[in-house]
């Protein structure tokens, strides 16, 4: 049938070691992890066929900004990087920002 059978190996994941690594991850920060947890499972219960899954995609995001070495919870900045002619922008702007358009108006 199949010459190349998976192999399967015992061992390979620690879990206690996963554990470890997890709470070495958030321990500084716990009571914040465990609100904006709490919070999430709250509201996402609340209307659990709309939210849940945006509720969890957020503490999800808190959790790896926290493994990336970030805050969990900052105030992000989005800055618009869809690609719209303004009128009288030079070729290498060629996305404006909301000052630039308003500059580029008048």
């Amino acid at each position: 049938m199949n010459p190349n059978p998976l192999e399967f190996r015992t061992g390979v994941i620690k879990p206690l070691e996963c554990i470890k690594e997890g709470w070495a991850l958030i321990k500084d920060q716990y009571w914040l992890f465990f609100g904006i947890s709490l919070v999430g499972v709250l509201i996402g219960g609340a209307f659990a066929i709309v939210l849940m899954g945006p509720m969890m995609a957020g503490v999800f995001y808190c959790l790896l900004r926290r493994h990336y070495g970030l805050n969990g919870w900052t105030k992000t900045r989005a800055r618009c990087q869809c690609r719209v002619p303004v009128p009288g922008a030079t070729s290498n702007n060629r996305s404006a920002t909301p000052q630039s358009r308003e500059s580029n108006i008048g």
